[in-house]
């Protein structure tokens, strides 16, 4: 059944699907150039039982160069002094930024498009929304590190939180 839902979604999805019938396997995957969902499927006998074994992996091989490619990066020194703005910097193996914006809708609104543009490059995503605001957060390979960008923003739209957490890479 699992082949057949591959074959199904052929016309709609750039899908690879390979078959091994001596092995009673399939494989196929599903994605665009940059990211990939592969699933895998086998069956084998022995002592007279049957056991099956399923698989799907999700991989992701582009993600971003540097933080500077990211759209929100610029954010932190550009409103770091602004009023009604509080920046927190903690630096060192662990980069962690955030800026918590009072009463500004302006800022909001700005910090809101750079998270919008950021999301097109995440692997994964959380969104909450309720009658409070948004709370999104964002999952990203930034150099073959995991990158988090956490968004919080009220109903106004007038005030929230924005913060960037990374792991830098090891530098030997």
């Amino acid at each position: 059944m699992m082949a057949m839902d591959a074959f199904s979604m052929a016309n709609a999805h750039d899908i690879k699907i390979e078959v091994s019938p001596e092995a009673e396997t399939y494989a196929y995957s599903v994605g665009e150039e940059d990211q990939s969902i592969s699933s895998s499927t086998s069956t084998s006998t022995s002592n007279g039982k049957t056991s099956r074994s399923i698989s799907t992996t999700k991989s992701y091989t582009k993600g971003v160069k540097s933080l500077s490619d990211l759209a929100v990066y610029p954010l932190f020194e550009k409103y770091k002094r602004s009023k009604n703005v509080k920046m927190t910097e903690i630096d060192g193996r662990n980069l962690y930024l955030s800026l918590t914006v009072a009463d500004n809708p302006t800022i909001m609104a700005d910090i809101r498009r750079k998270v919008e543009i950021d999301s097109k490059k995440a692997y994964s995503s959380v969104k909450n929304y309720n009658e409070n605001g948004d709370n999104i957060s964002l999952n990203l390979k930034v150099d073959g590190s995991n990158c988090v960008i956490g968004f919080q923003i009220n109903a106004e739209g007038n005030s929230g939180s924005i913060y960037l957490s990374y792991r830098q890479p090891n530098e030997e």
